[in-house]
């Protein structure tokens, strides 16, 4: 097999439908701390704002965000069992998989949940999962990945859920598919402009098969 496309996805919201644990792990921890809770519309919004304003709206200080980023991780690792894939997910990675394509998994949670819930969901089929510390940390996690592996950036399409996830994509010059199945709304993540956009999972093969012929296939 000659050399192929790697296809880089986010985790949550994009292969896992995780987006209303976390939102229920988040409303926890508004109790915890007796800070407000969300609806998921609110929540939506909420993604929406610069992490300045975020921390002002819920009346914490930047340098707490980690540690609380932290802590909530732990607790989605005692949820994986009751997060399920996003519905067709498997059969469309297989799908590319199948075509030639390598297929691996960056994204802001952790590499220990990532692959515990691969492992619970009989879902392991990413030949690497890949950890971004820090919610803005994409860019130079995926500026990284192309050094070390002397990669070529038109050898990479990032797929993701989130408006930061084309805001990366932008910074380290490879193209996005953005998926509207996720966090953000279709209508946010068309005002980031992103390459491709996927309102199912087969629209995926289909961008990938219309776009990048010469890398969709085995030679």
């Amino acid at each position: 097999m000659g050399t192929s496309k790697l296809l880089l996805f986010d985790f949550d919201g994009t292969i896992a439908n995780s987006i209303g644990t976390f939102l229920d792990l988040g409303n926890e921890m508004a109790i915890k701390y007796n800070k407000p809770s969300f609806t998921m519309e609110q929540f939506q919004l909420f993604n929406q704002l610069s992490m300045k304003e975020k921390c002002r709206q819920l009346g914490i200080p930047l340098y707490k965000i980690p540690e609380f980023t932290i802590e909530i991780l732990k607790k989605f690792r005692q949820h994986l069992s009751t997060v399920p894939p996003i519905t067709d997910m498997y059969d469309t990675i297989s799908n590319l998989r199948e075509n030639g394509y390598r297929i691996a998994i960056l994204s802001s949670n952790s590499e220990v949940n990532i692959r515990a819930w691969l492992d619970v969901q009989k879902f392991d089929i990413f030949d690497d999962v890949i950890a971004s510390p820090g919610l803005f940390g994409k860019a130079r996690s995926i500026s990284n990945l192309i050094k070390k592996k002397k990669l070529h950036r038109d050898d990479i399409v990032y797929i993701g859920d989130e408006v930061r996830d084309i805001d990366a994509c932008k910074k380290s010059h490879v193209p996005i598919i953005a998926v509207t199945w996720g966090l953000d709304s279709p209508s946010y993540l068309l005002q980031a402009n992103p390459d491709y956009m996927a309102h199912e999972p087969s629209d995926i093969v289909r961008i990938l098969n219309n776009h990048y012929p010469e890398r969709s296939k085995r030679t």
